[in-house]
């Protein structure tokens, strides 16, 4: 789970990471020459990236010139990945789709880097995670202790001053004064009801200009949810405490937040009070000294002070056109840093990039083909050495912009998930169609495809599948049949590709986890899924009927009895699916199967693999009459296996 979790951090983190750096670029050249409330603005760039896993695709997008991948940790989470941030995908490494080259060819690595490259990220992401909870401890730890010395504040009554200036800065809110004797500066303190907290020796010494200016700065803070922002970012940075660059526009965005905050207050004085001003913040830190809430998660910390000092002096009101200029100086920035690569070049870089998994060397001998740039279907054929039968079934099909789906209904998400698989292994990243109109070809290959497990000795007839956007191949992968899925162009399976079998497969990537409203079902026992799975069918309540089948199951329904030039079935119907089939069904009784009964001895059930057998019998009904035995009564078998979801029910078959 933290897995997944990181990765998706991370890869937001290195995108927002590359934001503020051009921004600290910026900032640096013409810091003087913009307000600072810009400069202030800017970094709410930084934040959204931070905040939002997916963003609009822009051909004017900054990141159509840096070379990262897209954002591949979101395919199984459902996010269109035309859309998600660029991504370095660091720790997808360890996953099918970021296999490096290098380090296969020359390391000559085998499936086991898989195992090794998925532990190096599991530990990764628990060092994360223990980070996050520390300093998430640390600062409601603070938080709570800070609350607690501000219980003793006491309410100032006269209001006047308060009034007056709350008026003048058009703030609605009701908002109190207190004094305590627990700060040495000016602070805000709650986010809902926000109240101003003078210190008691200040608030007795100060004079009336001076308390002014303090109530002012921090009726701005207020006026422009700066206590609210920056709870988010301590949040924030909590969670990407590892990135030294975020830490640092942490640091920047709290000066930039106060000298915008000053300006703002030198702008609304009638006449000229940077002098009085000034002398108000050089008579505050002369009495201030660092406390809890210094800096905490409800003040606002005073700091960097010659700098304040000496932007304040220099202030000069700044003229429309700056201001305007300034405005679309910061608009230009959020089209380049907060938007993505367009698709077409995020589809030309998946082509481009070259990705190997380990090779199998029993199913191919072959050197591995690398796709370096976007090629035509005769080009791509020629490059994997595949032969064909006569001309291709041609067809269309739209990509979902969706992968993810909830038990129980039509998995086609599955289907474009582990074609992404296969496709992937020569190079190409289905994630870039979605919610595109792609061509599809469909070629009859020469050469058959050896089987696997107890069919291995046979073989089959194979086909080729090739995706064509703009008449150039963007994804490809071979199957049996046009029943299954894969293997990849280089004829590599599953297993080799991932170093998992399809069950494992299914459970890393917690494709069947969601239940919707069915969430009980993970939780039964075997024999109480049975009953669940036959009194869903004679209910009618076909969603959750489906809820408990095993993912292989589902998946063959996909392909089961299909057009030809399909594919896959567009959902369950009586053609493909037994729960559509029966009419009405009755669970008469059951029985574990005897794991030593001679005649299932080749079945492995163990505790280990949470796999058996149960023999029931059934009062069915078919929708085909010539299905039906006599008086409805039959014997079925059902092979149920542990997943991560749940139990599951593979099939009702006539033998064990």
């Amino acid at each position: 789970m933290f897995d997944k979790v990181f990765e998706i951090v991370l890869n937001m983190s290195v995108t927002a990471s590359i934001a503020a750096i051009l921004l600290i670029v910026v900032r640096a050249a013409v810091n003087r020459r913009i307000p600072a409330y810009i400069s202030y603005a800017s970094w709410s760039i930084v934040l959204l990236r931070l905040l939002i896993p997916f963003s609009f695709s822009s051909i004017l997008s900054i990141f159509n010139f840096v070379p990262l991948t897209t954002g591949t940790a979101y395919i199984s989470n459902g996010i269109n990945a035309a859309n998600v941030p660029a991504t370095l995908d660091f720790l997808n490494m360890h996953k099918f789709d970021t296999v490096n080259t290098n380090l296969n060819s020359t390391a000559g690595l085998s499936g086991t880097v898989n195992v090794k490259s998925a532990e190096l990220g599991s530990v990764l992401s628990l060092i994360w995670i223990t980070g996050v909870l520390v300093l998430l401890s640390i600062s409601i730890f603070n938080y709570i202790k800070a609350n607690k010395m501000l219980r003793t504040a006491v309410i100032i009554k006269d209001e006047n001053i308060l009034t007056e200036l709350a008026n003048t800065l058009g703030i609605k809110r009701k908002i109190r004064i207190f004094t305590s004797e627990s700060i040495n500066t000016p602070l805000v303190s709650g986010i809902l009801k926000p109240r101003i907290i003078l210190p008691s020796k200040l608030k007795n010494l100060c004079s009336n200009i001076e308390l002014r200016h303090f109530i002012t700065h921090e009726l701005v803070h207020i006026k422009r949810f700066d206590n609210l922002i920056k709870l988010i970012s301590t949040v924030l940075i909590c969670i990407n405490w590892f990135n030294p660059v975020i830490w640092l526009s942490y640091i920047l965005y709290q000066k930039d937040m106060e000298l915008s905050c000053d300006q703002k207050v030198l702008a609304l004085g009638g006449k000229d009070i940077r002098g009085s001003y000034a002398q108000t913040i050089i008579n505050l830190a002369s009495r201030q000294n660092k406390t809890l809430l210094n800096g905490g998660v409800l003040a606002f910390s005073e700091s960097n002070i010659k700098k304040r000092i000496k932007s304040i002096v220099n202030y000069k009101k700044p003229r429309v056109w700056a201001v305007g200029m300034a405005v679309v100086v910061l608009a230009v920035m959020g089209i380049l840093l907060l938007s993505n690569p367009s698709s077409n070049n995020q589809q030309a870089d998946s082509n481009a990039s070259q990705v190997n998994a380990p090779v199998n060397t029993k199913n191919d001998s072959k050197p591995a083909v690398a796709v370096e740039k976007a090629v035509s279907p005769e080009e791509f054929l020629k490059l994997y050495n595949l032969a064909v039968q006569g001309e291709p079934i041609k067809t269309k099909i739209d990509v979902p912009k969706k992968w993810d789906f909830i038990l129980g209904e039509y998995p086609v998400g599955l289907y474009w998930q582990l074609a992404n698989v296969f496709s992937r292994d020569a190079g190409y990243d289905l994630t870039a169609l979605k919610g595109k109109k792609v061509d599809v070809l469909i070629y009859s290959l020469k050469d058959g495809l050896p089987g696997q497990g107890e069919q291995s000795i046979y073989s089959y007839p194979s086909t080729a599948i090739l995706l064509v956007d703009s008449n150039k191949v963007a994804g490809a992968w071979l199957s049996f049949n046009r029943r299954q899925i894969g293997p990849s162009v280089k004829k590599h399976y599953l297993k080799d590709i991932t170093g998992m079998d399809f069950p494992e497969w299914v459970d890393r990537e917690k494709i069947f986890t969601y239940y919707g409203k069915n969430k009980d079902l993970a939780k039964l026992s075997p024999d109480e899924l049975l009953k669940a799975y036959f009194k869903a069918i004679d209910e009618g309540d076909k969603v959750r009927a489906h809820a408990c089948q095993d993912p292989q199951d589902l998946l063959d329904s996909l392909t089961m009895n299909m057009g030809d030039n399909s594919l896959y079935n567009p959902d369950f119907t009586s053609n493909n699916s037994i729960v559509d089939n029966i009419v009405n069904v009755k669970l008469l009784s059951y029985k574990y199967m005897d794991v030593n009964d001679p005649s299932i001895s080749d079945v492995k059930i163990t505790d280990k693999t949470k796999q058996f057998e149960a023999s029931i019998e059934l009062k069915i009904k078919w929708s085909d009459e010539a299905f039906n035995s006599p008086g409805g009564m039959q014997t079925r078998f059902s092979f149920l296996k542990k997943y991560d979801s749940g139990w599951k029910i593979s099939g009702l078959g006539t033998g064990p």
